[in-house]
């Protein structure tokens, strides 16, 4: 009997501590990595498709895009994975279906406080689907335009830098929301498809668009990401997101050669999975 009581006692004593094991490395991974006073950025590898999750210092959470529709269980899954169960911006750049396909599993998902998309629609399910989620949750899409600045965190600036209010473009690529972000001494745009002309527009109309993070528009096409507007930008890093053997070739080599020519060390989810990085407001990290 008493070396069967041991055996149990044994026994349970392994499983508690497994169980503490586990429930500790949670906690640590999933809480604590959320409010550890860094701005992240977590580049999704969603494939041939674009999104991006931000973490600000204060815990504020912004997701932009959310993949195609065979990503969106792996996208849901990321965000939760970071201990996050409320979005406190989503941002849908523009309707393409690679850009928007998992949204509408982002918003059933997730209590969301601001969603914004630009004010062009498209003739898709996907389209479709996230106006459904929309008008089930009681909400109603954000315009966002050149100039607006978004309060999210006191610790950050986040401006939008196209479209152009008023504007008609005649590609939706260029309806693009495109963000700057800024963290003290550091600062970051996000592209979405945004194409030469939004470039210029954003040359000709923001002053100060030096940064140290530039994520690639149009996964590297080389609709995106001028010359000039590498000049101008001035980037360290390049973020690229596309997939594996992407059918379109993307990033092209005319705009890799452009990235080594200012010597910007290009990121791609293609070859590194999920990217993150993070900023303490003076030196920017690769994390993973």
């Amino acid at each position: 009997m008493k070396k069967n009581n041991l055996k149990k006692y044994v026994i349970l004593i392994l499983l508690l501590s497994s169980f503490f094991y586990t429930f500790f490395s949670y906690v640590q991974k999933n809480f604590f990595k959320v409010s550890n006073h860094n701005l992240q950025f977590h580049f999704i590898d969603v494939g041939q498709g674009d999104s991006s999750l931000i973490i600000t210092p204060k815990g504020k959470t912004i997701l932009i895009d959310a993949g195609d529709e065979a990503h969106a269980k792996k996208v849901v899954s990321y965000i939760r994975e970071q201990g996050i169960e409320k979005l406190d911006l989503v941002i849908a750049t523009h309707p393409d279906a690679d850009h928007i396909g998992g949204m509408d599993k982002v918003i059933k998902n997730f209590d969301i406080d601001v969603f914004a998309m630009p004010d062009v629609s498209a003739k898709t399910n996907q389209y479709k689907q996230i106006q459904r989620e929309l008008k089930t949750k009681k909400m109603k899409a954000t315009r966002l335009y050149q100039g607006d600045e978004v309060q999210i965190d006191d610790d950050i600036d986040f401006e939008i830098l196209s479209p152009v209010k008023g504007k008609k473009y005649d590609d939706t690529n260029e309806y693009s929301i495109v963000a700057k972000i800024v963290y003290k001494d550091t600062s970051f745009i996000l592209m979405g498809d945004a194409t030469m002309e939004n470039e210029v527009d954003i040359i000709n109309n923001i002053p100060d668009i030096d940064i140290d993070v530039l994520k690639l528009g149009h996964h590297g096409s080389s609709t995106s990401s001028s010359d000039y507007f590498i000049t101008k930008t001035s980037p360290n890093i390049a973020i690229i997101s596309c997939g594996k053997n992407n059918k379109y070739g993307h990033p092209h080599q005319e705009v890799m050669r452009v990235l080594k020519k200012h010597g910007v060390t290009p990121y791609r989810t293609d070859e590194m999975g999920d990217i993150v990085i993070t900023s303490d407001g003076k030196e920017i990290k690769y994390i993973n």
